[in-house]
């Protein structure tokens, strides 16, 4: 319906000599809803918030009048009365005004309507909404009982339900043990009076944590068991059933609320990451910080080795450790690399802690191509426990696959890649703002992907102000700037390892205030198997109340890369570690800390930003690097320079080199970020010159390892070697002196 749609004139007063009934009429925003052709005859339209006003009744002054809407053919049942209200007329004016809202019309569930275009009216002038359902109504106006006008006005009324909203507040988290259940409360906004219908709730977790960079999941899996409930609107909310913590992990949940709606309110749902929605279950004091270490079984020939298995030890955890360890496979590919879409099916299994090792279910080699298989194993964690993860790419955690006797193993076929990934400029916001989103969509496989498609669409309460791109250009159509809609980008190939990058930034309206903006992109590609490719940011918009603020909130990322993707030892390698504040205040006593992996030794650290007070190992010796400062101002961030000397006995083996920050009184953990080096062996193996090879690895992408045969380069260069010889000792001479 049109808001100042045509609806019904005044009814006419009685003839001279009767009782003055005055006039009634039917007004929208204040003004009277005449017919344009100004034949009150015919049935005008209004939205279904509109008055009944009475005027100039001055016989019935000081008496109750009754307005009555009841339902007329071709609506059906007829005569049902849908709204009846009571008031008495003013002294002397006989005045008297009934505000109709949405909502207010009752027992429309049986009733019989008629899409707005389809009542066949010749004063139909709204076509804005032709699916809309009306109702055909007529008003009586009752004094004791008693019509007081000789003719009852018919009319039209549409878009009767209300539209609310939900908010929910879940119960507090704390240490497992203390806490021993979680409940969810929720509360409906903007519905009709005594609402009806349902509100059912849900946990899931543990999952990531408020304002972290990756947005919570709350998918199938991530469901906790026995905690879905759905409980009757009571008032104008419900809460949900106690869900207890026995059994749970620690880490972050999250609650999610769906409302039925009734016959006279609209559906109305939560989101995953909703503002109030998270419940953190935290170790018990004193709880032990357990390590992880993993053996993977023994690999061999594919047929003769049937099945592989990984097991896990836990140390340092407390007696009798709990929880469970989550086990899975990836691969086959060259060097570490565990992504969703390496992911081996059917090799995850989550299992028990028993004692203090535990081995994954068995997984059957069977259609198993020949190559390098990786395990990683995570900890949930339990009441005494904190959680503990085996990164990919860790030592004991590859297994390797060779060919059967007499097979021939063809090259394989380069294969594309599609990755998504999403962050945006504020862990908060209080509306109206900005949000600045950067969008990277990346090829980390080894063949090009093919129509490539890019979409993002505004969520509600948003505008679409600019969109601008870097990389691999892409052909992008968007909304006009201050409107929403849907930003389509697309590329007829991108590369292998190509990347593009796009800043997208949108205008958050005030009409976001108490919400949750949920931003998501997707990428697609001709031919991939995995679905798409999809990155979402969560970003809660805080209610504003008058005489209160809103607190500034500080973040911490860490980012690292390398200046290598293989390594043949001896040599340097050159780590960039960006430490970020993307929040709003700043963070106070901020640690980053980064160790020599095995087989490697410090050689020299640099910072540029933020300065932090560092102190270091001694050069060409192992040890922790460690850097701190009183505070990273928000939006701040520090650039970190380390260089690193690769051993020889690193040959054969792979340099996993973590970096960590954390600060004080920030929620979520400490915040890591790693690299993983292969370093082949170079007897028997296949070596990748370093020459062919300086692209950096960053913590989102991934380059596939490539190589020549080295003997054959001994071969041809036998004499080049032995110059290389006398070089190599003439620098490690020339490194000793500088020293």
């Amino acid at each position: 319906m049109i808001g100042m749609a045509a609806v019904a004139g005044p009814v006419s007063a009685a003839p001279t000599g009767s009782p003055n009934p005055g006039t009634a009429k039917i007004e929208v925003a204040g003004q009277v809803a005449d017919s344009p052709a100004g034949n009150s005859d015919n049935d005008p339209h209004v939205d279904c918030t509109f008055q009944i006003v009475y005027e100039g009744a001055t016989s019935y002054a000081g008496q109750n009048i009754t307005a009555q809407l009841s339902l007329q053919s071709p609506s059906s049942p007829v005569d049902q009365v849908v709204y009846s209200a009571t008031q008495p007329l003013s002294t002397p004016d006989g005045n008297a005004t009934f505000t109709v809202n949405a909502g207010d019309l009752l027992t429309l569930a049986g009733a019989a309507g008629q899409t707005e275009n389809g009542n066949n009216d010749s004063d139909k002038q709204d076509t804005g909404d032709p699916s809309e359902i009306e109702y055909h109504v007529k008003l009586a106006s009752l004094i004791g009982g008693t019509e007081i006008y000789p003719k009852q006005k018919t009319f039209w009324i549409g878009g009767c339900q209300s539209s609310p909203s939900i908010t929910t507040t879940a119960s507090a988290g704390g240490a497992l043990g203390t806490v021993t259940s979680v409940t969810d409360t929720a509360t409906l906004h903007n519905a009709s009076a005594s609402p009806g219908g349902t509100i059912t709730f849900a946990l899931y977790g543990p999952t990531t944590a408020p304002g972290s960079s990756t947005p919570p999941t709350c998918n199938g899996s991530d469901l906790v068991a026995g905690s879905t409930s759905t409980k009757s609107v009571t008032g104008a909310g419900a809460t949900s059933s106690s869900v207890p913590t026995t059994g749970l992990a620690p880490g972050t949940y999250w609650w999610v609320a769906t409302y039925s709606g009734d016959a006279n309110n609209n559906p109305a749902a939560g989101h995953c990451g909703d503002a109030n929605e998270s419940v953190t279950l935290t170790t018990a004091p004193g709880a032990a910080s357990p390590t992880i270490s993993t053996v993977a079984s023994a690999g061999g020939t594919v047929g003769s080795v049937t099945s592989v298995t990984d097991t896990a030890t836990l140390s340092k955890a407390s007696e009798s450790p709990g929880g469970n360890i989550t086990f899975a496979l990836y691969g086959p590919s060259p060097t570490a690399i565990c992504n969703s879409s390496d992911l081996v099916a059917g090799s995850t299994s989550t299992v028990s802690v028993t004692g203090t090792s535990t081995t994954s279910g068995p997984m059957s080699t069977a259609g198993l191509a020949p190559g390098n298989y990786w395990w990683t194993a995570s900890y949930s964690g339990d009441v005494n426990n904190n959680p503990a993860n085996d990164p990919c790419g860790a030592d004991g955690e590859m297994v390797t696959l060779t060919p059967a006797p007499g097979v021939v193993v063809l090259p394989t076929v380069g294969a594309p890649g599609l990755t998504i990934t999403k962050v945006v400029n504020v862990p908060t916001l209080v509306a109206p703002g900005e949000l600045t989103y950067t969008v990277v969509v990346a090829n980390p496989g080894t063949a090009a992907a093919n129509n490539v498609v890019v979409t993002d669409t505004n969520p509600p309460n948003t505008l679409f102000e600019s969109l601008s791109q870097s990389g691999t250009t892409f052909a992008c159509t968007a909304p006009a700037m201050n409107t929403a809609g849907t930003i389509t980008c697309t590329a007829p190939s991108l590369a292998a390892g190509a990347s593009t990058t796009f800043t997208i930034v949108d205008e958050v309206l005030a009409a976001a205030d108490g919400t949750t903006v949920i931003n998501t992109a997707v990428a697609t590609a001709t031919g991939l198997t995995p679905p798409p490719a999809t990155a979402t940011t969560v970003i809660p918009v805080p209610p504003v109340v008058e005489g209160e603020s809103v607190s500034a909130t500080p973040e911490l990322t860490i980012t690292k890369s390398v200046d290598h993707s293989t390594l043949v030892a001896p040599g340097a390698l050159t780590y960039t570690v960006v430490v970020t504040n993307p929040g709003t205040a700043a963070d106070t006593d901020v640690v980053m800390t980064d160790p020599n992996p095995p087989n490697t030794v410090f050689e020299s650290l640099g910072q540029s930003g933020s300065p932090f007070t560092c102190t270091t190992p001694d050069v060409n010796t192992a040890g922790t690097i460690t850097c701190t400062a009183p505070s990273l101002a928000a939006g701040a961030s520090t650039t970190f320079t380390i260089v690193d000397e690769v051993s020889t006995a690193a040959d054969g083996t792979t340099v996993v080199n973590t970096a960590t920050v954390k600060a004080t009184g920030l929620t979520p953990p400490p915040a890591s970020a790693a690299t993983v080096i292969p370093v082949p062996p170079v007897v028997g193996a296949t070596v990748l010159p370093e020459s062919l090879v300086r692209a950096p690895v960053t913590q989102a992408s991934t380059l596939p390892l490539t190589g020549t045969d080295v003997r054959a380069l001994l071969a041809a260069g036998l004499a080049l070697i032995l110059v290389g010889l006398g070089l190599f000792a003439k620098s490690s001479r020339m490194k000793t002196e500088r020293i």
